[in-house]
């Protein structure tokens, strides 16, 4: 019997989501400046499973997008 969804596929190397820890190591920040990003509603949008957090690698990268600034004006 064949699956309804589709198999996960990793994009850089990063499976689709990834836990708040990684991310914080992947943008070299803590844990920490993520939770408040997260309490005051900045940041890329948010999973929480049971009592983790994570962050799936497609709002990550439309975050990173949006933060793009080319000579000191977003793009």
């Amino acid at each position: 019997m064949k699956s309804e969804y589709p198999k996960p596929t990793a994009i850089d190397g990063l499976p689709p989501s990834v836990s708040q820890r990684e991310l914080a190591c992947h943008w070299k920040t803590s844990v920490r400046t993520l939770q408040r990003w997260r309490a005051s509603g900045y940041g890329p949008p948010w999973l929480l499973i049971g009592t983790s957090i994570y962050y799936r690698i497609d709002d990550i990268r439309a975050f990173e997008d949006g933060q793009r600034h080319l000579g000191g004006r977003a793009l």
